[in-house]
């Protein structure tokens, strides 16, 4: 499911969901059990740990959700205790925590019979166990949400705080499409010696090797976690896999998972490396902080190198393969010559310079040197000029373009034909403006404008013709109600 069928569907049925949770509301508050002073209306989430009731704030008349602990039948004395700890520190350490894809801790209490409960903003929505239950997701959408994960993953490790069970039941997708991390009921504080080594903690599926194992665990623990959370996204299916528990932690921890382009047909070979950097076995080989895996992920989506990941061989020959071929001098030699092997190893060093000269010079492979275009009033950057045969002299046209958008970390690409005439960061709320400069004649015009951050990729084509010495205002709108779309307009100026 994407990004965008999900919105639609909130959409399509957000009315008549809205109407039954009145219903609901109405009738439940007869006989609604009363927390302190919230009155519990339905249950919406239930786990080992504790169950989450949908509630009312009276005092304010809020929604909120309300955790209550489930202690086990058998605890009783010092064991209760610690599982009663162990709960309310999950509302001082999320409490503690302020990012957009953290679900918010209002209140932290203790019910009449002197069970602890939380309360926490409700999140309308769904959570990604649901999703998944209907199929995999789309490879943009998951890279948005893996992305948006690991971030808030960053904030809450730069404060110290390991969240130990990231898992799809974990995790919920609000209305507006982005994912946001819930449960931070077995969060572990550093510097806390409340749970000790030698403790489970965790959903065995997507736990580290580690956190199977009962060594201490850090904020890489939490990135392998989401680098298995990834691959279920992707394929539908959790990355390891066993006949009973004893089995499933020996496959986390010494059995590698089988390979995503053998399960995604057609999937980026750079989303691959990045889910595999993840998924490392030992701590080392994963990625050193959430952001960096962050920065990984978005690089994909807007189509960027990678930073942290290496990207796979076969991604480096599909790419030179693009490239215009270059025949390699053929060097005739008599193994164990070392004279010969001197030749060849020029000859091929000659050979991949060629090729590299060939493939970034293309102006269609936008991986390869990404440009920017000059700001209004410069004269046209090498990525600006137009099409292979055009001259400078010839390209009097003048294109005034202008973007009114919302977004803090859009892209905007412009291509005529198959040539790429403008990219650019989109950086200002109030705007943006570029000086494009174009031979006389009919283009075909294609606008690009994505959004990491969104999860959006908007676009669209015309045919626009040119006169010499012409001005023109190209006007782009990026309109995100009552959908996603580009609104362009072209004026005489």
């Amino acid at each position: 499911m994407s990004a965008f069928r999900f919105l639609e569907t909130v959409g399509i049925f957000g009315v008549r969901k809205t109407r039954r949770k009145k219903r609901r509301t109405r009738a439940a508050r007869a006989t609604a059990r009363t927390v302190g002073r919230y009155q519990l209306l339905e249950i919406i989430g239930k786990g080992a740990v504790g169950e989450v009731w949908r509630a009312e704030d009276p005092h304010i008349g809020r929604s909120v959700a309300v955790k209550l602990l489930n202690i086990p039948q058998d605890a009783a004395g010092k064991h209760r205790a610690e599982w009663e700890q162990r709960f309310v520190r999950e509302a001082r350490a999320a409490g503690a925590l302020s990012h957009p894809g953290i679900v918010t801790i209002h209140d932290v209490a203790v019910a009449q019979d002197g069970s602890p409960f939380i309360v926490m903003e409700l999140v309308e929505g769904s959570s990604l166990d649901r999703i998944l239950s209907e199929g995999p997701v789309d490879e943009r959408t998951a890279l948005v949400w893996g992305a948006q994960i690991a971030e808030a993953l960053g904030a809450a490790h730069r404060e110290g705080i390991v969240h130990r069970d990231i898992k799809p039941a974990n995790v919920l997708i609000d209305t507006e499409g982005r994912a946001r991390i819930a449960d931070f009921g077995i969060a572990r504080l550093s510097k806390s010696d409340l749970t000790h080594a030698g403790l489970f903690l965790g959903s065995p599926a997507f736990s580290s090797p580690e956190q199977i194992k009962g060594d201490a665990v850090d904020g890489r623990s939490d990135l392998f976690s989401l680098g298995a959370l990834l691959y279920a996204m992707l394929t539908g299916a959790r990355p390891f896999h066993g006949e009973d528990l004893s089995a499933l932690a020996y496959a986390i921890a010494h059995v590698e998972p089988a390979p995503l382009k053998r399960l995604v047909p057609g999937l980026s070979p750079l989303t691959e490396a990045v889910v595999m950097k993840a998924l490392e076995k030992s701590p080392g080989g994963r990625y050193a902080n959430a952001l960096e895996m962050a920065e990984d992920l978005r690089a994909v989506v807007v189509g960027r190198p990678l930073q942290h990941a290496v990207a796979p061989a076969s991604l480096e020959e599909t790419v030179r393969s693009d490239a215009p071929s270059v025949q390699a001098p053929r060097v005739q030699y008599r193994a164990g010559s070392g004279e010969a092997a001197l030749f060849l190893a020029l000859g091929m060093a000659l050979c991949i310079a060629v090729s590299a000269t060939a493939l970034l010079s293309r102006p269609d492979v936008g991986l390869a040197s990404p440009r920017v275009a000059d700001p209004l009033g410069a004269s046209p950057s090498e990525a600006s000029m137009p099409q292979a045969g055009w001259t400078a002299e010839q390209a009097t046209a003048e294109v005034d373009v202008r973007v009114e958008h919302s977004l803090s970390d859009g892209d905007l690409t412009i291509w005529s034909g198959k040539r790429r005439l403008l990219r650019a960061r989109l950086t200002s709320e109030k705007g943006s403006s570029w000086l494009l400069r174009l031979p006389r004649g009919a283009h075909p015009i294609r606008i690009v404008v994505s959004s990491a951050e969104r999860g959006l990729t908007l676009d669209e084509e015309f045919t626009r013709s040119l006169e010499d010495s012409q001005h023109i205002r190209l006007n782009v709108r990026v309109k995100e109600l009552p959908r996603p779309r580009l609104d362009v307009q072209w004026t005489n100026s």
